[in-house]
């Protein structure tokens, strides 16, 4: 997924990892997150396992994703 950056003098942008998922919910727990994507319901490490997993098979099947 190297492919999928975007590179400017100020900021790199590159796509989540599986690894990432802990920092995922983490900011999708977020309060101010939350009220507007969860309709503000917490996600467990499940969902954002499940969250990820899926990011994963539309960056490599769809090539687009977070």
């Amino acid at each position: 997924m190297e492919d999928f950056q975007f590179n400017t003098a100020r900021l790199r942008l590159l796509p989540f990892i599986l690894e990432d998922s802990k920092e995922f919910q983490l900011l999708n727990n977020d309060a101010f997150i939350r009220k507007f994507l969860w309709d503000d319901e917490r996600i467990d490490a499940m969902m954002a396992d499940e969250i990820m997993e899926q990011n994963l098979r539309h960056f490599e099947e769809d090539q687009y994703g977070l």
